[in-house]
């Protein structure tokens, strides 16, 4: 544990706890005692041992020490924990805290004690940065989003929701909790039969409800009844949600993605006593789900990552065994959870056929929603991910900045979208505009929409004829708009121009499969043309050639790599 903790500022009590433990031969750390009770008093203005109710020892050790203190060891944890088990006695011992009231206290504590370690150990640890967890570059392609009062109509929406309030609405204010402060099994029977709800529905609509603040736990103001062990009051995501601000009503239902994502099966397995499968990170297919956009993912892949991950620690056999038993009893854990998904309003469920096979395959999307509260995630862990704006304010930029991105099923929505709000001549000038200013990626995909547009822009590509950044694009666009004549046949430098443009346009770091596409076996003889042509990625190129799965042209690349290096100088 670190020592910059307020050592001076010592509550009264501490003294009468000194005497206390001498007296009664306890060996108590009033250090420690003394930062337990300031906590107490100043964070949840607990300001005596007589006022502590059950609720308020896990808010201390949960949530509010951990963000105060950081704490190194395992002895630490001990040691907090043995000082707060001292003050409960020493709140019974001296009439402070009622008999009941103390076992339901140590009760409480004894229940946090598992959870203690993670919680104060885990304090400090940086949260998962899913950039670097899943590999992600700085930017991806933009995205286009409805606006944010339209994504929280939808939140509002939600049936999950909707069921989630319900539940806590029937609770409402005041309802007794049990001593360990949880549901009365009356109250559990009795709300299962007023809302219809079966046992793992219940406990997941609890959980949910707790976790968006839909209800809280609260003490009672009572004096030493049964009530005393605490009551179940609305939380503050009860008025949020549906009727707050659009800021915070998709505030709750982000929160209520990443909660469902987190525990939704790891919670069915808790409550099933499952020991084998490890649900804990069944939700890291949505990282791939979100990256795939409007295509989704297949169902089968689905289910293949959520038992990867659950039967990574088991072996070969053991898992078959594992999965099949709780498939049998539980259903299919994708299934389950795309069902609670879709019924919160984060995904959506197709029926796709194959056009060799005639089969159907399910397969899933992201739904707009679900994308805005991923892409949050990603911003927050450093990756750019761009807004479309909207239709009528589309550039030639913003659209070829899509195809650059890789988005070939969104680049064609959005250029005939696009095309609808101008006619091909303008359009041709806006795109040329930005291929003749651009980059790589800016040339490969302003050219191909470019010449979409067929014989609108054949002026254009003949005045490019004389720029050395576009001549063998423009060669390739008037081949096809005037035939097979000679003046329009690419040459080798024209050709080793646009690998070179290819592999810039990728990035820094592609694929073996990719450079074999990039530059194919018979046309290794680009190679001596690319370190002579006076492209500015020349060198770049040559060395990430070096690479080539083919070793001939790898060996060729990396001599040819040094000449240009010799050109740059």
């Amino acid at each position: 544990m670190t020592n910059d903790r307020a050592e001076g500022n010592t509550p009264s009590g501490t003294a009468e706890l000194a005497e206390w433990a001498g007296r009664s031969g306890r060996d108590v750390d009033l250090g420690e005692a003394a930062i337990l009770l300031t906590l107490l008093a100043d964070e949840l203005e607990v300001g005596e041992l007589a006022e502590l109710r059950v609720g308020d020892i896990e808010e201390l050790l949960l949530d509010v020490y951990p963000d105060v203190f950081e704490v190194g060891t395992e002895e630490d944890v001990e040691r907090i924990t043995a000082t707060m088990r001292a003050l409960l006695a020493f709140g019974a011992d001296t009439g402070k805290i009622p008999a009941k009231r103390h076992d339901a206290l140590a009760s409480e504590l004894d229940t946090l004690t598992p959870a203690l370690d993670e919680a104060m150990l885990g304090a400090d640890e940086e949260e998962i940065d899913l950039k670097e967890a899943y590999g992600l570059p700085d930017t991806l392609g933009p995205l286009r989003l409805p606006g944010n009062d339209e994504l929280a109509d939808a939140a509002r929406a939600s049936t999950l929701l909707a069921r989630t309030r319900e539940l806590a609405v029937w609770f409402g204010e005041g309802r007794p909790l049990t001593a360990d402060g949880e549901v009365s099994p009356e109250d559990v029977t009795s709300v299962a039969e007023d809302l219809d709800l079966s046992e793992t529905d219940l406990t997941q609509l609890l959980a949910l409800a707790e976790d968006i603040d839909f209800i809280a736990p609260s003490t009672s103001e009572t004096e030493e009844t049964a009530d005393d062990s605490g009551t179940i009051a609305l939380g503050e995501g009860a008025d949020l949600w549906p009727d707050g601000s659009t800021e915070d009503v998709l505030d709750v239902w982000c929160r209520a993605l990443t909660a469902s994502l987190a525990w939704s099966l790891l919670a069915d397995a808790e409550r099933a006593d499952e020991t084998d499968l490890e649900f804990a990170a069944a939700g890291v297919w949505f990282m791939p789900l979100f990256l795939a956009r409007g295509a989704g993912l297949p169902v089968t892949q689905v289910d293949e990552m959520i038992k990867e991950v659950a039967t990574a620690d088991l072996t070969v056999d053991r898992a078959g065994q594992a999965w099949e038993s709780w498939v049998a009893e539980h259903g299919e854990p994708s299934e389950v959870l795309l069902t609670r998904l879709a019924e919160l309003g984060a995904v959506e469920l197709f029926e796709e056929t194959d056009n060799d096979t005639g089969a159907v395959e399910l397969t899933v999307v992201a739904t707009p929603l679900a994308m805005h509260a991923m892409r949050l995630e990603l911003v927050d862990s450093g990756v750019e991910i761009p807004l479309l704006p909207p239709h009528d304010e589309m550039t030639a930029a913003d659209l070829i900045a899509v195809g650059g991105s890789g988005l070939d099923d969104e680049l064609d929505d959005e250029f005939a979208a696009w095309l609808e709000r101008r006619d091909a001549a303008t359009a041709v000038a806006e795109l040329m505009t930005v291929v003749t200013e651009g980059g790589p990626a800016e040339r490969l995909v302003g050219s191909m929409l470019v010449r979409a547009l067929g014989a609108e822009a054949e002026s254009h590509w003949r005045e490019a004829i004389g720029n050395p950044n576009l001549r063998a694009y423009a060669k390739l666009a008037l081949l096809a708009l005037e035939g097979e004549r000679p003046e329009w046949q690419p040459e080798r430098a024209d050709l080793a121009w646009l690998v070179a443009d290819s592999l810039a346009a990728a990035g820094s770091e592609v694929a073996p499969e990719e450079l074999a596409e990039a530059l194919p076996a018979d046309n290794a003889e680009l190679i001596d043309e690319l370190w002579r042509i006076d492209h500015p990625d020349a060198h770049r190129v040559l060395t990430m050639l070096g690479q080539h799965p083919d070793k001939a042209i790898a060996k060729a690349a990396r001599k040819a790599a040094f000449k240009a290096a010799d050109r740059l100088r």
